[in-house]
């Protein structure tokens, strides 16, 4: 799968080319699946939940909000970010 970070950065530069062009209502789905990819990115590199093992987890599922559950769970347990 394609590095999601790279995919984010992709999203969040479109998003601002839309609002820069007014495009308001249309950049709100790029600056979304900025964070879900994002998202996904940080549970992969800081938290060892590959890309496969994420899909496998919200596979028949709501993916937004399974990818959020997985969030709120490591941030439960008070896991920071040093990266």
């Amino acid at each position: 799968m394609a590095n999601m970070k790279l995919k984010s950065n992709e999203n969040l530069r479109a998003a601002d080319v839309l609002v820069s062009g007014n495009m308001l209502s249309s950049s709100i789905h790029c600056y979304y699946y900025s964070a879900l990819q994002l998202s996904m990115h940080i549970l992969c590199s800081f938290h060892g939940l590959d890309y496969a093992k994420q899909n496998s987890e919200s596979k028949g599922k709501d993916s937004h909000h399974s990818r959020l559950s997985l969030q709120l769970l490591f941030w439960g347990k008070q896991i920071y970010f040093t990266k």
